[in-house]
């Protein structure tokens, strides 16, 4: 009887031994396939991602160029403009995207492309002087544009106002403080060179390398807005002329 027992009870013990191996097999194989479609959705969100990026990029670029032609009157000259713009974020610490947004404030306070290309060379020697980020320092200067010193008043709280010499209490009309910050902030003035030092340090480098990546995907947006742009185009016509 004992001899019987202990042979049921190994033959029972490997029985469930090689049903619980089996169990492991099947919970590694679907370990794998789970594994593999987890690999498959990363993926596809990698490319949802990069996608996005690229239709962001374009639309930033697209609608910058229709309101650089709007502020200066003629395509040929929104498209001057454009151009300015893009050469002077290849060699500043600034994103693309924070000097587009910063120029059309910028334009309204321009007399054409060559003038707004003066701005931005300003308003950034503002910006990397005063710490301050490319589109706070063009609005802030817009104000200084339309109503002088004392309407921007973050300037005024960054210690701009008082750095550059204006005496509290006096009123200073737009022209004249236009005229203090182009003396100190233009190519050759006291403050003319910051933001091309502050473009060599490991922060300005990683932006310009940013701008590279981010004009890259808005040029490879532009075949694509076009027939994508032909074809909502085409279907909203369709609805129009359906009811």
């Amino acid at each position: 009887m004992a001899v019987k027992l202990n042979v049921h009870a190994n033959v029972t013990g490997q029985g469930q031994l090689t049903k619980l191996n089996m169990g492991l097999k099947s919970l590694g194989t679907q370990a794998l396939i789970a594994k593999g479609k987890l690999a498959s959705l990363e993926a596809g969100a990698a490319r949802s991602r990069a996608t996005m990026s690229t239709f962001r990029a374009g639309n930033i670029m697209e609608s910058a160029q229709i309101q650089f032609k709007a502020f200066f009157g003629s395509a040929e000259k929104g498209a001057q403009a454009f151009q300015l713009l893009n050469e002077y974020a290849s060699t500043v610490p600034f994103s693309i995207d924070e000097i587009i947004q910063g120029s059309t404030a910028l334009a309204a306070i321009s007399d054409g492309p060559e003038d707004l290309g003066k701005q931005l060379q300003i308003v950034g020697n503002l910006a990397a002087a005063a710490n301050l980020s490319f589109s706070d320092a063009a609005l802030q200067y817009q104000k200084v544009a339309s109503a002088g010193i004392a309407a921007a008043d973050l300037l005024r709280d960054r210690g701009v106002k008082a750095l550059l010499g204006f005496t509290e209490g006096v009123r200073y009309t737009a022209e004249e403080s236009i005229a203090v910050f182009e003396k100190n902030y233009s190519k050759n003035g006291r403050f003319g060179k910051v933001a091309d030092e502050l473009a060599g340090t490991l922060k300005g480098s990683a932006s310009m390398v940013q701008d590279f990546y981010f004009q890259l995907n808005a040029a490879a947006a532009k075949p694509l807005f076009e027939g994508l742009t032909k074809q909502i185009n085409e279907l909203v016509g369709d609805f129009k002329k359906n009811d």
